[in-house]
């Protein structure tokens, strides 16, 4: 009792002489909703001092005031100043919806602000509170710590050196050194806002979240620690199991599906796959590893320092389906494959034209049948790089070494052809340069798409069935690299077989050469194009320094890229025709000529156009420069689209 009447000195000042039995008990104030009203205390005595009287209780003691009772062994109330002080086993009772225990406490009944000291604990329905110091206002349901707090809440722990608890809302803001750990989801930030109803986390500053599924780096947002569900409303990074990274202005997560939506200048990395989107709407759908792009994407096929980068309205890129050994793409509204488009990869294939070159066409012949110039008429204007060969059987032929011309046919141009025309060759005899080639078939199924049914190529980019990826890109398509641009309206590309399909009107540049036609397949080897099939209003313009453009069209066209350049061109049709600007051996101009033939091959030195050659039913007429009539420059068809032409990636984000 002596301790207890030290201690009540703070509370009302010191205590007179006059015994218990001879104070009053005042009136009660005019706030009497503001009062202490006693509801229990065994042993009680009441004591008067300067400053009012004092009442203590002791034995268990229990008050009340307004909605809330205390309860405490022992306590000391000023009656004037209305001011509490209790010990052991404090317990304070709010409206039933916050309980808070501690050692010690002081109170004052006019702010109705509670501060407890030693082990104590808030604790609600949803979750409790631990901190060595608590400030508590009672009439606003805020406590404050500042000495270390912890709250654990669905088995989540939350720890900061800071805190604010709100009772009506039940959220707890964590300041300095937050950290959360729990049965899936760890945090570590400065600031933190927990709501206990709802396991609901808001994020002010810069946060890290992780779990099993993915590291998030934000300083904005929210996360549902029950649900998964996540809103971030400033730029934030996700990193998933797979490693793949998205970040974006806005982005948000569903927990059951692992589904990403992002907003305002979104990417995607995907350092396994060799990819990289950018847009500014995103859409991912776990499930089926897939994405769709809007609102100006551009994906970015990465090689170190020459990567692919196409524009396009829409991009789009899942894994294929693997089906009893048959491999599936999507097939609906927004991803069909034209199959009657894809499916000319077979013919192509098979073309005996695929190889310029080749050994079913090109061999030192044996026999009588010599192959030989076909002389253009009299009025044809030759000239070194113009060349037309037929034998006498009216077999395409040429020779190996082109002694007209002074010309070697290179082993490399050679031995490329030989791997191209596999039929042209028994199986037993196929060299292993054929069997790597990319232009060999593969084998896929689409219910209305692909079908390239040979052998599996080997290419940088092969995946196993289970994982192939696929990409399509719709509307307004463009693309570039430092070797090679192009534009169509539509694409689709596998890694399956490392095939680009260029729908719809698709031009391609390499250097100062432009190829344009109705359909093209692009024949890539390690993400670097190898060869170019074209079919149906096939045509090359390929404009000199000069401001000239040789010109060759046809039905179909097979080119093939030397370091990444143009090596040489075959365009077949029916016929096909050429202008091409003849030189002589010092690079003077001295004529075009125009011709025709079944076959028309155009050679290239370092991407630059060096020989034209003519292959049976040859027609054609050579005028000098100064003679050159204005309705024979230009084929029929004829387009110089240089305006269109994507002149740097940077052309790509306008």
């Amino acid at each position: 009792m002596r301790y207890l009447i030290l201690l009540l000195s703070i509370l009302g000042g010191v205590a007179s002489n006059t015994s218990a039995q001879d104070i009053t008990v005042p009136q009660p104030a005019q706030d009497t909703l503001r009062d202490f009203e006693i509801i229990r205390g065994p042993s009680m005595r009441m004591i008067k001092t300067d400053t009012g009287t004092l009442q203590t209780l002791a034995g268990g003691a229990v008050v009340r005031q307004k909605g809330t009772t205390f309860f405490a062994d022992s306590m000391a109330l000023n009656l004037a100043t209305r001011r509490m002080m209790a010990f052991g086993n404090i317990h304070i009772s709010d409206g039933d919806t916050v309980h808070i225990y501690s050692d010690f406490l002081t109170y004052s009944g006019e702010t109705k602000i509670a501060v407890l000291r030693n082990n104590v604990r808030l604790t609600g329905k949803k979750g409790n509170l631990t901190t060595p110091e608590l400030d508590y206002n009672l009439d606003q349901g805020i406590g404050n710590y500042y000495k270390g707090g912890k709250v654990i809440n669905n088995k989540n722990v939350i720890t900061s050196t800071e805190g604010t608890y709100y009772a009506d809302t039940k959220d707890v803001y964590f300041k300095k050194n937050v950290k959360m750990d729990g049965p899936k989801n760890h945090i570590r930030t400065d600031t933190l806002v927990y709501n206990m109803n709802n396991a609901v986390l808001t994020f002010t500053t810069y946060t890290y979240l992780w779990n099993d599924e993915i590291e998030v780096i934000t300083s904005q947002g929210s996360y549902n620690t029950d649900t998964g569900d996540a809103f971030f409303t400033r730029r934030s990074t996700v990193t998933d199991s797979t490693g793949r990274i998205y970040t974006a202005d806005m982005m948000a997560l569903e927990g059951a599906t692992d589904n990403i939506q992002m907003e305002g200048n979104g990417v995607v990395i995907d350092s396994a796959e060799g990819f990289v989107l950018l847009s500014n709407q995103t859409f991912m759908d776990k499930k089926n590893n897939s994405v769709l792009a809007t609102r100006k994407p551009i994906l970015i096929l990465t090689k170190d320092k020459d990567s692919t980068y196409t524009a396009a309205d829409t991009i789009f890129t899942a894994l294929a389906k693997t089906v009893d050994d048959k491999l599936f793409y999507a097939n609906d509204s927004t991803t069909a494959i034209s199959g009657r488009q894809s499916e000319k990869i077979d013919s192509v294939r098979a073309d005996s034209s695929a190889g310029l070159l080749n050994k079913g066409i090109i061999h030192t012949p044996t026999d009588s049948a010599k192959p030989h110039p076909i002389l253009l008429p009299k009025d044809t204007l030759s000239a070194p790089g113009v060349v037309a060969i037929q034998d006498s059987t009216g077999h395409k032929k040429i020779s190996r070494a082109d002694t007209s011309l002074n010309r070697t046919i290179p082993p490399e141009i050679q031995e490329k052809s030989d791997a191209n025309n596999p039929a042209r060759k028994p199986s037993t005899e196929r060299s292993s340069t054929e069997k790597a080639d990319s232009t060999a078939a593969v084998q896929t199924t689409h219910p209305e798409s692909d079908s390239l049914n040979n052998q599996t190529p080997t290419d940088s980019l092969r995946q196993s069935d289970d994982s192939v990826r696929y990409f399509m890109a719709f509307h307004n398509v463009r693309i570039y690299n430092d070797s090679l641009q192009s534009v169509c309206d539509s694409l689709f590309f596998s890694t399956r077989d490392s095939v680009f399909r260029l729908y719809k009107n698709p031009v391609v540049w390499n250097k100062n050469s432009q190829v344009s036609g109705d359909t093209m397949f692009l024949f890539t080897k390690n993400k670097e194009a190898d060869r170019l099939y074209v079919f149906d209003r096939a045509m090359v313009v390929n404009q000199t320094p000069e401001g000239f453009f040789n010109q060759l069209s046809g039905k179909t066209l097979n080119a093939y890229f030397l370091d990444q350049k143009f090596d040489h061109i075959r365009v077949k049709g029916s016929p096909g025709e050429s202008v091409y600007y003849l030189q002589d051996e010092d690079s003077s101009y001295i004529g075009m000529k125009r011709a025709s033939a079944d076959a028309i091959d155009m050679l290239f030195k370092k991407g630059e156009l060096n020989k034209v050659i003519y292959i049976n039913q040859v027609k054609g007429k050579a005028y000098p420069m100064s003679q050159i009539p204005e309705d024979q420059k230009l084929l029929p068809g004829f387009e110089w689209l240089d305006n269109r032409r994507p002149k740097s990636r940077t052309d790509l984000f306008r």
